[in-house]
């Protein structure tokens, strides 16, 4: 299912960036609404077939969200949203239907399957963190105040056979690597984990700023898709370790987006 990508953490991220592109070519007529519907329709295909669950809900809220961006706030958007939220399920349960039997169905949108799903021990042992028990569990490797605070060392948590570490001989159990703040947090500790976040904060920021000082449709066009694909980058962050290993995809898309507003601005400057 990776295809050309290493996984399906890597095709989620290709997913969510090009709904969100997609959806926005739509919304300004640059793509036709049968050529659209295709393409979204085959993402959601994609997500059953690979069974990558969290695009079952989030591949709506993509499609809702460059809309919201890219129209006027108005009565309209929370009437959608009213009825897409009580539409959801029922949707939901419809289409997986076509694929999964009742039991998988069932589980995927029963709200303590997906609680358990996120809490359970990921590797089936006792000490192996889950995306919701990560914070709870990195007790574990984060004992004593100094790796609390900067944790074992920049690389000390890499998974090479060549390159062998002790930390990894001694928390492998704990499956660190398959989460991003894990793996910051055992190897940098709290003070990384924060500024890691904290970039990542300052990079929507800085998309906001331009979305919301601009009344050009080009650079509002890039801004909105940077906000959204940064917005993306913190679901990542708490689903996968891909933000951390493999998120070229996402930092092409960020550059995209950066040069798409510069050249945007240059041209206006131009024009004066």
């Amino acid at each position: 299912m990776g295809g050309i990508w290493s996984g399906n953490g890597e095709l989620s991220i290709y997913i969510i960036l090009m709904t969100f592109l997609f959806s926005a070519d739509y919304l300004k007529k640059r793509m036709s609404l049968k050529v659209y519907a295709l393409r979204i329709v085959f993402f959601f295909i994609t997500a059953m077939w690979g069974e990558i669950k969290m695009l079952y809900f989030f591949l709506p809220l993509c499609v809702y969200g460059t809309y919201v961006l890219l129209k006027k706030m108005s009565l309209k958007h929370i009437a959608i949203l009213i009825v897409a939220w009580i539409s959801a399920i029922p949707i939901l349960t419809m289409v997986l239907s076509l694929y999964y039997d009742e039991e998988y169905v069932s589980q995927t949108l029963n709200k303590e399957e997906l609680e358990a799903y996120n809490t359970n021990n990921y590797g089936f042992t006792e000490e192996s963190l889950n995306r919701g028990t990560i914070f709870e569990k990195s007790t574990y490797f984060l004992n004593t105040p100094v790796h609390l605070i900067i944790g074992h060392g920049l690389g000390s948590g890499n998974l090479s056979t060549l390159f062998h570490t002790e930390v990894l001989d001694q928390y492998a159990r704990t499956c660190y690597a398959f989460f991003t703040m894990s793996y910051l947090l055992i190897e940098v500790g709290y003070i990384g984990l924060i500024l890691f976040l904290s970039i990542h904060v300052l990079l929507l920021y800085r998309f906001y700023l331009f979305y919301k000082r601009t009344t050009d449709e080009i650079i509002k066009y890039w801004a909105a898709l940077g906000i959204l694909a940064t917005a993306a980058t913190f679901l990542m962050i708490y689903y996968n370790s891909v933000p951390l290993n493999n998120y070229y995809f996402g930092y092409l898309f960020w550059a995209m987006c950066f040069i798409g507003i510069r050249e945007r601005n240059r041209y206006i400057q131009n024009k004066k």
